[in-house]
């Protein structure tokens, strides 16, 4: 499978909470550079959005990633040039834990239309968040998975175990991930750039194939091929 999307764009891989069930909360288990993605990385990132956008193989753009994409300075005008690349009909999202989702954000942010999904990792300061982005009609849902749908990051985090399975988007579906750093992962969960298959800085095209990783043996993703020893 080649990718065929870029689904998600890493926009900052740092985070503002420190939640035990999550990478974040172990400084051993996120080792990729915690940093707000640069201009130059970014506009190479939408260029391969641009890319399979012209292919026609373009889905929706998630402008999220491991970390809170609310803290990188720009993110409202991030939203805004996403939205001019994508097009008027491709869904633009985005998950937050809340914190930083102010009513001036959300009226920065309300023309280009994303839909936003709140995690309830902190309640009392993500209720706020969730009212407005309702008031806005930008609200996607509100995510509990810490609780209700636990997973322990592919074994890399000391958490419950997940017993549900579902086949691998990534490796099955085209899907692309551009980490903050600009690497190009073949897996969302990736908090070590081991999946690399591609700079961002590198032109845009067609032929880059997905794989699997080691990662994928302890992952509650189904992936239907052999996966390798590294």
């Amino acid at each position: 499978m080649f990718i065929k999307t870029i689904q998600q764009i890493e926009i900052s891989s740092r985070c503002n909470l420190r939640c035990s069930y999550c990478v974040h909360g172990n400084d051993k288990a996120m080792t990729r550079v915690k940093l707000d993605m640069g201009e130059g990385t970014w506009r190479a990132a939408l260029r391969w959005v641009e890319h399979f956008v012209r292919q026609g193989t373009q889905g929706e753009l998630n402008l999220a990633g491991v970390g809170e994409s609310t803290l990188h300075p720009r993110f409202p005008g991030m939203i805004a040039e996403a939205r001019a690349v994508v097009g008027p009909y491709r869904d633009i999202i985005f998950a937050t834990n809340g914190i930083l989702v102010t009513p001036a954000l959300i009226e920065a942010i309300k023309p280009f239309q994303p839909k936003v999904w709140v995690s309830t990792h902190q309640p009392a300061r993500a209720a706020h968040a969730i009212q407005g982005l309702k008031d806005a009609g930008l609200i996607a849902g509100i995510s509990m998975d810490g609780a209700l749908n636990p997973n322990d990051w592919a074994g890399q985090v000391d958490w419950i175990k997940p017993s549900y399975r579902f086949p691998c988007p990534w490796l099955t579906s085209g899907h692309g991930f551009v980490a903050a750093s600009g690497a190009i992962l073949t897996c969302c969960l990736d908090v070590t750039a081991g999946s690399a298959l591609e700079d961002v800085s590198a032109l845009p095209r067609s032929d880059v194939k997905t794989q699997p990783w080691h990662l994928c043996k302890s992952c509650y993703q189904d992936v239907p091929v052999l996966i390798p020893e590294r």
